[in-house]
């Protein structure tokens, strides 16, 4: 089949992942993106999002990570804030938790999200001028040039359907308004070294696995201009080396990320045996910690940590082929 990025017909595989068969992640030989193979439709991918990927109450983790969360995506609006002036926002896929929506309505943006899930936070948000509209993106239904800006926070990744994503966005946007994109980075050191145990991987729900080369090529040729790159995260880069390197030891995929979500949220449950590899995970969680915190400084200093936020600007002209 032909590449739904660029239409290419040639590919090769990159790796298969072991511990969840039959997936692999192949590499478009014409543009460079992976995809995730097979690629699930939309009922096929929906048991991989059960009630406990969302957490309750729109809480995913134990209260010290759900303060750190609350923070980043204070500064996460503010940095939006930064780069484009108060006027109206679409948050694509925004989830039920809504530090982020209320923190642009406390900078004075006129706010707007979209979901698949209609989480009961919605209703509160909505008696205070939120609007939400609860369906497929591609459904939605906005006329054009309505927003000064859309986010993505790493969302795009998820979408099977990318590049009509992109362009539906494009044409929601007023001329000059900014796209915000904030996805995992193939071709960061971290992704390069854990390959199918990278944390950020996330078989199947994420359809593709850009690097920032392919995901610049992709809005420039929808008609785009982009004018910020960050090269990494502390939100998510750090942990991430932590998780990956104990993924590549051997230790029960992604076990640290479950043990820090709470109660309501735990992606599967604690047997014995999984008791037993989470105190060894604890035990050397110092060394493992340690060694993350200079391989996140490496990143720093080598601009390539493993998640990207693009920030990117509607030209007046259209497309390119």
């Amino acid at each position: 089949m032909s590449c739904a990025i660029c239409g290419g017909s040639e590919s090769g595989t990159l790796f298969d992942i072991p511990y969840l068969r039959p997936f692999r992640v192949d590499r478009c030989s014409t543009c460079g993106v992976a995809v995730t193979v097979p690629a699930l439709d939309v009922k096929e991918i929906s048991r991989y999002y059960p009630s406990t990927y969302y957490g309750k109450g729109g809480r995913k983790f134990i209260r010290l990570i759900e303060s750190l969360v609350h923070l980043s995506r204070l500064r996460r609006a503010q940095r939006i804030q930064r780069y484009a002036p108060q006027g109206r926002i679409l948050d694509v896929g925004c989830g039920g938790r809504t530090y982020f929506l209320e923190s642009l309505h406390d900078l004075g943006w006129e706010v707007y999200g979209n979901e698949l899930t209609d989480f009961p936070e919605f209703k509160e948000l909505e008696g205070r001028g939120f609007r939400f509209q609860i369906r497929d993106f591609l459904a939605c239904e906005y006329p054009e040039k309505t927003f000064d800006a859309v986010v993505f926070w790493h969302v795009l990744e998820h979408l099977p359907r990318t590049v009509e994503a992109v362009r539906k966005a494009r044409g929601m946007l007023r001329t000059g308004g900014m796209l915000v994109l904030a996805l995992p980075n193939r071709s960061s050191l971290q992704a390069l070294w854990a390959g199918p145990h990278w944390f950020h991987l996330d078989i199947p729900r994420h359809y593709y696995h850009f690097t920032l080369e392919t995901m610049k090529d992709l809005l420039i040729r929808q008609g785009f201009e982009i004018f910020y790159v960050s090269h990494f995260s502390f939100e998510q880069d750090l942990f991430a080396w932590i998780q990956s390197i104990y993924n590549k030891m051997g230790i029960r995929h992604n076990l640290l990320y479950n043990l820090l979500r709470n109660r309501h949220a735990r992606i599967y449950a604690m047997s014995p045996a999984l008791i037993l590899q989470s105190l060894i995970v604890l035990s050397l969680l110092p060394a493992v910690g340690l060694a993350s915190v200079i391989l996140f400084f490496v990143d720093i200093v080598r601009r390539r940590g493993g998640s990207m936020e693009i920030y990117a600007r509607k030209t007046a002209h259209g497309p390119n082929p």
